[in-house]
């Protein structure tokens, strides 16, 4: 092993080890804030099933399995971007877009729904599924961050044959193009490695400063944590990760569910989801 692998090992074992006590300890300091009971705040105004989707730049192909959109309102229209599978077998997922006028979405959807698939995997670290948009609007670009399931052998060498998660960004222009996609890394003791096993994102900003609110997976810990990220290198700063919201005892994980939504100067409006221990059930909150 080379002197520069033994340094990148020793960077992920120390960084690790801080994740991991910071998990712990907001093991045992935040939880007992929630009941296990539901108060169902949803109203359920319209359902969009795979039939009513037709894909305009697959010909022949209808998905099998629409579902975990991110989604972001401008000028009352409403920009869907559902996780898209066409098969069982394989399983990899990729990422549509269409548009829908926010009174028709209101007024209760009718008809088909025409959309395009504008990211599917392209590199070894999404090689099996791009999953489970959540959508961001800054200026006239549109971040989209994306799960990358893949392989981290061109990142790592020793995670060649071992699939992980990476928490891929793409962005688009004001036409709808991709101009850049990448994937998150963690700057550490000035040290840059990529940040593996992390899904669930969402940026928010705040006083010119862009915050990240992630999901990783520390030694089979999921909490959700904030960190303040760097949008022009995909970096986010190692220090500033701390972990917010824990998941209760009778829960397995937690994890964000939504791209944030503001309701005042420096206060957001974002969703959240727990597995629940008694029967396996995703539960949804804000």
């Amino acid at each position: 092993m080379s002197v520069l692998s033994m340094l990148r090992r020793k960077f992920r074992d120390s960084f690790r080890q801080r994740m991991f006590r910071k998990a712990i300890n907001a093991l045992n300091g935040k939880r007992g804030l929630r009941r296990n009971e539901v108060d169902d705040i949803f109203e359920r105004v319209t359902f969009i099933f795979p039939s009513d989707l037709k894909v305009r730049n697959f010909p022949g192909k209808n998905p099998v399995a629409v579902f975990n959109p991110g989604a972001v309102l401008k000028d009352n229209v409403l920009y869907v971007f559902p996780r898209l599978i066409f098969d069982y077998y394989n399983y990899t997922s990729s990422i549509g877009r269409f548009e829908l006028d926010i009174e028709r979405v209101m007024s209760g959807l009718k008809g088909t729904v025409e959309t395009d698939v504008i990211l599917w995997p392209r590199n070894v670290w999404e090689f099996k599924g791009c999953e489970d948009a959540r959508a961001y609007l800054e200026g006239e670009r549109l971040f989209l961050l994306y799960t990358g399931y893949g392989y981290a052998g061109k990142l790592e060498r020793e995670y060649l044959l071992k699939p992980t998660t990476v928490q891929g960004i793409a962005v688009f222009d004001k036409e709808g193009k991709e101009v850049e996609r990448g994937f998150l890394k963690v700057s550490h003791k000035g040290e840059t490695l990529p940040l593996l096993n992390v899904k669930d994102s969402a940026i928010i900003t705040s006083k010119n400063r862009a915050f990240l609110l992630t999901r990783p997976t520390v030694e089979h810990i999921s909490l959700c944590w904030k960190g303040v990220v760097e949008l022009k290198e995909f970096v986010v700063e190692g220090e500033s990760l701390e972990p917010v919201f824990v998941n209760e005892s009778w829960e397995l994980k937690v994890g964000w569910s939504t791209n944030a939504v503001r309701v005042s100067g420096n206060e957001f409006l974002d969703g959240w989801h727990g597995v629940v221990k008694e029967d396996l059930s995703y539960r949804n909150g804000l």
